[in-house]
């Protein structure tokens, strides 16, 4: 009985050992960005110059583009790792260099209209490695008329 308990301890502590093993490889092999967000001492501060943006009104089946544009004003490299749109008819893009102190770069988006008819609310929400808060909403809104409306 000893002896049963004793092999399953070893093949514990040994299992043990190697998800260690596996762990300390997929930190060494993580992305600059995804070691930024782990560590705090790196978070940097953000000042979105455009968070909301008006579009007006556009016709169904119409798309539009536009630049959320944000500025690094803390002392370290800020580096996004998402921006997520609400819903499929909104495509993002960002930046993936880090953006140096004092430096100024932009969320792209481009919204399709596609059948809707009515106000529009949508968001992106954009995740960085910036303090107090590391998550970021922007907002897109505007009013889709029909196509046929003049």
């Amino acid at each position: 009985m000893k002896t049963g308990i004793f092999i399953l301890l070893a093949a514990f502590i040994v299992c043990a050992c190697n998800n260690n093993k596996k762990f300390d490889e997929n930190k060494k092999s993580a992305t600059p960005v995804l070691k930024t967000q782990a560590d705090t001492s790196n978070y940097t501060e953000i000042q979105w110059l455009d968070s909301i943006i008006d579009f007006g009104t556009m016709k169904t089946e119409d798309s539009m583009h536009f630049k959320f544009r944000f500025k690094n004003t803390g002392l370290n490299p800020l580096f996004i790792s998402e921006a997520e749109s609400s819903c499929g008819c909104t495509v993002t893009d960002y930046p993936k260099d880090p953006i140096m102190p004092g430096k100024i770069s932009f969320i792209s988006a481009t919204f399709n209209s596609n059948f809707s008819i009515g106000p529009v609310f949508k968001t992106i929400t954009v995740t960085a490695n910036t303090k107090n808060n590391n998550r970021h909403v922007l907002l897109l809104h505007g009013e889709i008329v029909s196509k046929e409306d003049k």
